[in-house]
Order: structure tokens, then C-alpha cells, then sequence
């Protein structure tokens, strides 16, 4: 009985002919893959480089790519991710297109910063310290804490309309001397404040809308000299991002491709527009100035540029990591739940002030998440 059972166990002869069959076959198909699996490699690191390129120097002129403007940034990461065990199997440099997207995703697309200035610790008199912060839907979140220890100069805030009285009389902000507002931009200020004058934009679409408010410029007197501070909320695309936007994806891009002018592009067309005006204003600025704000817009495309062109980012020169502030508070699952924007900034006059430190607060669970920085004056540093 055993001997029978072990001699049924060796292999047949037609049992070992099947089996290299079957192998002949896969390998024959595997020799068919390997061409077809590189393809999908390339074709795949290329386009996403390519469309990363496109969406940061050209959003605002193909509603496509301003739509993929506002997308997590992760998003461009995942058919990498896919293809990337597949270009291990396969190799014949099938990963090199692959890892050149994703480091070009997170040393520059992503906007990943590495550690910047360290904060220095301490309150020194040469350090203007600011916090800006977008306190529409708020959800509860108090700016308490995180005013405490950072315990800015300045506070410039977004969308608070009808809250200076709050700020007047709450004790927490006994420090601020000054609280002005103009519409929904309300500022604390240790230091007086001397002037203020409104920012607006025309030619909104459609057109009826006439002039839209987007900022406020402050002149403060800062121990003795005279800074200007801006208070910016550009608009929000939420309508050209939500189903409006989405609808028109299709159309756009054919009206696109004929070289004819569409209604959609107009629209980003104008935000481009509109931080140019700003760029103007700041290049025409004779005080050493300060912009800070809630600009809705990702640190991608042309209407960014035309910002970066004048003035410094502080997220790239001192700011760590990725930096996000949108949305404090989302379960979206391509950010793993956390934000996955950078829409609040600090720019600065480069040849007047110098970044010491910029830090978004952790953990903040309201739309914004508040943005503080310190600055030093370039004559005022050792």
C-alpha cells in the first residue's frame, strides 16, 4: 500500500510535458509583457512630469489644469505607486521615469521644504512677529493657545466680519493696542496704525459683479519705522472646482484645443490678472512691506508666480516640511485625513526684511489652519 502510494507521487511523462507547456507559454507571454510593462513605466513618469510641469506654469490659463491645481498633491503619486513593484519585476531602467515624478512631486511641486532657520527662542526686539489666520468657519477652534505662544505684533484676520467688538473686549487680547477693521479684515496691532486703505479688483466675471474687495494695506509705525502691512482673501473657486467646474472639464478642453476663448478659462484668467495688480502694488510699495492672507491659491500655477516674483516666500525660506493650512479638518482619504493644501502665506519685501521663522499651528481643526512668522529687518541684522 505505501509502496503504491509513493510510486503514484513521480511525476508522468505527460504530466512533465504538460508542465513545460505551460511554462514555454508563460514565458512566451512573459517576453510579450515585459515590452508592454516598461511602456506603462514610461508613459506614466513622463505624463505625470508633464502634468506636473503644465499645472505649475500654466494653471490659470486651461480650466483642466487649474482644476488639477486644487487636487491633494498625493494624487499625482498614485499611478506611480502602482507601477513601481511592477517596474522592480520588470526593470530595464523602468523605475528611472518613475522615481524622476515622484522627486520631482516632493522636492518641488509638493513644495516640501527641508528644516529652514531655527526659531530662535525668546522675545527680541528686532523680530516683528505676525499671525494671519482665515477664521471663517472656525468650528469652535480658539486662536487662544497658539496666540500664547507664538504672541505675535500683529494679527491679521480673514473673513471677521462683525468680530472686533469680540477683540476689543475680550481680556485675552488686552495686549493689542490697536484693532481696526475694514469689511471682513480685521487686525490686532501692538504698534499704532496710521492708515489703511482698501484693495479691490475689477472686471470679476461675469462683469455686473463690478469691483470685488480683496484686501486691506495698513501702515504701521513698528518701533519708530514705517512698514506696510497687507491683508489679502483673494476669492474662492469653490464653484469653478465643484460640479460647474467639473461639467465643463470636457468642453473647455475641446474649445481649448480650436485656440477659442471660453467663459471657464476666463475666470482663472482673472485670478492671474488680479495677483499681477498685487504684484504692481507691492513693486510700487516705498515701505518695507509685509503680505500675509488667505490668497486660495496653491503655491503652483501663475497667479502664485506673479507673487513669487516680487516678493519672498516664507514657506521656502524658512518655513519646514510641507506647510499645509486647507483644510484644518478632512476626511478626505487621498490626504489620509489631513490638509493638503498650502493656500495661507507670509510674503515679505526680499530686500527689506529677512525670514526667521514660519510655522503653521499643529492640529487645528477649523477650515484655516493659523499661520504665524517672524521677520527681521535686513539693516537690523548682526
Amino acid at each position: 500500500m505505501k509502496e503504491s502510494q509513493g510510486c503514484s507521487s513521480i511525476p508522468t511523462a505527460g504530466s512533465l510535458e504538460r508542465a513545460a507547456r505551460f511554462l514555454s507559454h508563460w514565458d512566451t507571454l512573459w517576453r510579450w509583457m515585459k515590452p508592454a510593462c516598461r511602456f506603462c513605466c514610461w508613459s506614466c513618469g513622463i505624463l505625470s512630469i508633464a502634468g506636473m510641469l503644465l499645472v505649475m506654469r500654466s494653471a490659470e490659463r486651461v480650466t483642466l489644469l487649474a482644476v488639477a491645481n486644487y487636487a491633494p498633491p498625493v494624487f499625482w503619486l498614485i499611478p506611480c505607486g502602482i507601477l513601481i513593484p511592477l517596474a522592480l519585476l520588470v526593470r530595464g531602467y523602468s523605475l528611472v521615469p518613475l522615481l524622476s515624478a515622484v522627486a520631482l512631486w516632493w522636492l518641488v511641486f509638493a513644495g516640501w521644504e527641508p528644516s529652514g532657520g531655527v526659531r530662535k527662542s525668546g522675545r527680541k526686539s528686532d523680530v516683528l512677529t505676525l499671525m494671519t489666520y482665515n477664521r471663517g468657519q472656525a468650528q469652535g477652534h480658539s486662536l487662544q493657545p497658539f496666540l500664547a505662544e507664538t504672541r505675535p505684533d500683529l494679527v491679521a484676520l480673514q473673513d471677521a466680519r462683525g468680530k472686533p467688538g469680540y477683540y476689543r473686549t475680550h481680556p485675552a487680547y488686552g495686549v493689542y493696542q490697536e484693532v481696526r477693521d475694514e469689511g471682513e479684515f480685521v487686525l490686532l496691532s501692538q504698534h499704532p496704525v496710521l492708515g489703511q486703505t482698501r484693495l479691490t479688483a475689477a472686471g470679476f466675471p461675469p462683469a455686473d459683479k463690478g469691483e470685488v474687495f480683496y484686501g486691506v494695506r495698513w501702515e504701521i509705525d513698528w518701533q519708530g519705522r514705517l512698514i506696510a502691512f497687507y491683508s489679502i482673501h483673494f476669492p474662492s473657486p469653490r464653484r469653478q472646482l465643484g460640479s460647474t467646474g467639473l461639467r465643463s472639464l470636457v468642453p473647455e478642453m475641446a474649445r481649448w484645443m480650436r485656440g477659442a476663448a471660453s467663459e471657464a478659462d476666463g475666470y482663472w484668467q482673472w485670478r492671474e490678472q488680479m495677483a499681477g495688480e498685487l504684484a504692481r502694488l507691492l513693486l510700487e510699495e516705498t515701505l518695507p512691506w509685509i503680505m500675509v492672507g488667505d490668497l486660495n491659491t496653491p503655491p503652483r500655477g501663475l497667479a502664485y508666480a506673479r507673487l513669487a516674483e516680487v516678493g519672498a516666500d516664507l514657506h521656502t525660506e524658512c518655513g519646514t516640511g510641507f506647510g499645509f493650512t486647507f483644510p484644518g479638518n478632512t476626511r478626505n482619504p487621498l490626504a489620509f485625513g489631513q490638509p493638503w493644501m498650502r493656500l495661507d502665506y507670509v510674503f515679505a519685501d526680499p530686500a527689506s526684511w529677512q525670514g526667521n521663522w514660519l510655522q503653521p499651528e499643529a492640529g487645528a481643526l477649523s477650515q484655516h489652519r493659523p499661520l504665524a512668522a517672524g521677520l527681521v529687518l535686513r539693516g537690523a541684522i548682526q
